[in-house]
């Protein structure tokens, strides 16, 4: 992909930026799941008196769920490229989706700027 000193400080912002909303969306989803689905497959459930609906709420629930997972373990450095949360350890991944640096080059969760 890009080398460092092609990547300016508005590219690693636009990068951040991303990683952040889809991390929001998964949060808000996961702590809403089941509330949202109760309240919703109550509601919808007696306004059109049928539980289809109840089925149909928790799939696009958990289908939002799974993509914004995805997303967010699938997010790549901005300085190097590579999966900011995952390295490969002789055969296996090591994937490490709190880690606080890219797993490949060290950069710094929410740096701005390369710092070398």
């Amino acid at each position: 992909m890009a080398n460092s000193e092609s990547i300016s400080t508005p590219a690693y912002r636009a990068n951040w930026r991303s990683h952040a909303i889809w991390r929001r969306i998964f949060l808000i989803a996961l702590l809403t799941y089941f509330p949202g689905v109760a309240a919703l497959g109550i509601f919808l459930s007696a306004q059109y008196q049928t539980g289809t609906i109840l089925i149909v709420i928790w799939q696009i629930w958990a289908g939002l769920l799974i993509i914004s997972g995805v997303r967010i373990g699938a997010f790549r450095c901005p300085r190097c490229g590579s999966l900011f949360f995952a390295r490969r350890t002789n055969q296996w991944p090591y994937h490490n989706i709190l880690a606080r640096s890219c797993q490949t080059c060290g950069l710094r969760k929410w740096a701005t700027s390369d710092p070398g």
